[in-house]
């Protein structure tokens, strides 16, 4: 049969690996249950003209973490084309990102034609599976009927099936994934190495960069930190997570990474993706470290005469309006402090927390191989 996979890996621009994975894992899984499976991959953000063709002769379409978020018609230009089309369609580990902490955090920012095309595609698809259990809500707030609980399809790997948790028998390396948002979150990553540091004194530390991200890979640079680019080798490049003792980072699939080769990790929950994770993991291993707005000393820049006959702004004879303080983001250090907290009582327990955790990933991967096989029985009942 031939599948199309819609990819949200960016092979430009962040170059994000955590989203290779997620590519890799969902095609490894049809794989499972049909192995002369055909499968091209799209990118989530192309024109209707370069990916007409490939969908048109499909058999099924397949959304890979289907990225939900506002203005879908931006994020997936083409997602009324294929669903005009009638071919089958199924969504894999829908993910939310969510402005946790905001009024009204389930509508916030969708309009009506967000929700009326995440409901069509609902309706139209075969298999409509969600990664976290802030996305189902979402899912079910706005009445996306197909949807369900299944876990993150990147814990998906068959090489760790039967590993288990067990105490570590020493922390002799540690690796930190790197933050989005490198000019908020450089301090929070700065306090991050020296909670480690302190709590592993012998350890060797390394960062992990998932993506482009020149400014903490500068501030890794300025502090002494070894710096691993492994979005470079995008199809092979998380397997460096094999060689460490445990993981304590900001990415969510550097998290996943750790969790599924069954050693301890530790997430920062910068957005609502992390916060998705959190609530759907049997026991806390991360603390929320979101990134709030701050005014400001300054004044904003003076305001400009407006184009046209645009008269809602001051003219000379109208008052000023009063300056305005300019925003901008901060994110809590002391974060940091509380995930040390965490990890130090863990290392005097043997990390028992994480004893049994393999229960949590066999059964969202045993929601993965449902969900897909389904799929691949539907193509092959046509």
């Amino acid at each position: 049969m031939e599948y199309v996979l819609v990819s949200t890996y960016p092979k430009e621009g962040t170059q994000n690996i955590g989203d290779k994975l997620i590519e890799q894992s969902t095609a490894n899984a049809i794989r499972t249950f049909d192995p002369e499976a055909k499968i091209t991959t799209v990118w989530r953000a192309e024109s209707w003209e370069a990916v007409r063709n490939s969908i048109a002769e499909s058999d099924h379409v397949v959304f890979a973490c289907l990225a939900i978020r506002k203005n879908m018609s931006a994020v997936y230009p083409y997602l009324e084309e294929i669903l005009d089309l009638g071919i089958p369609v199924s969504v894999i580990a829908a993910g939310t990102s969510l402005p946790v902490g905001s009024p009204d955090m389930l509508n916030k920012g969708f309009a009506s034609t967000d929700v009326d095309l995440l409901q069509r595609l609902s309706e139209a698809s075969c298999v409509f599976t969600t990664r976290g259990v802030l996305s189902q809500t979402f899912c079910d707030q706005h009445q996306l009927s197909r949807a369900e609980l299944s876990g993150d399809v990147a814990f998906f790997d068959p090489r760790f099936d039967e590993r288990r948790f067990e105490k570590p028998a020493q922390i002799k390396r540690i690796v930190i994934s790197d933050p989005h948002y490198g000019d908020v979150y450089a301090p929070v990553l700065v306090a991050l190495v020296e909670q480690l540091q302190h709590l592993f004194p012998d350890a060797e530390i390394e960062c992990a960069l998932h993506g482009v991200n020149p400014l903490i890979e500068a501030k890794c640079d300025e502090i002494g930190l070894p710096v691993r680019p492994i979005y470079r080798e995008p199809e092979t490049g998380l397997d460096i997570y094999d060689a460490y003792d445990m993981h304590a980072g900001f990415r969510v699939h550097g998290h996943v990474s750790a969790l599924k080769r069954r050693y301890p990790s530790y997430l920062l929950e910068q957005d609502g993706r992390g916060t998705d994770y959190a609530l759907t993991f049997s026991r806390r291993i991360s603390v929320p470290c979101h990134r709030t707005a701050k005014p400001t000393a300054g004044p904003t820049a003076p305001v400009q005469p407006p184009a046209g006959n645009d008269t809602s702004h001051p003219t000379p004879t109208q008052p000023a309006a009063p300056e305005k303080k300019t925003p901008r983001f901060v994110a809590p250090r002391a974060a940091a402090e509380l995930l040390g907290a965490l990890i130090a009582q863990d290392a005097l327990d043997g990390f028992r927390r994480f004893h049994g955790f393999e229960t949590d990933i066999s059964d969202f991967n045993a929601r993965t191989r449902m969900a897909v096989k389904r799929i691949c029985d539907a193509n092959n009942q046509q």
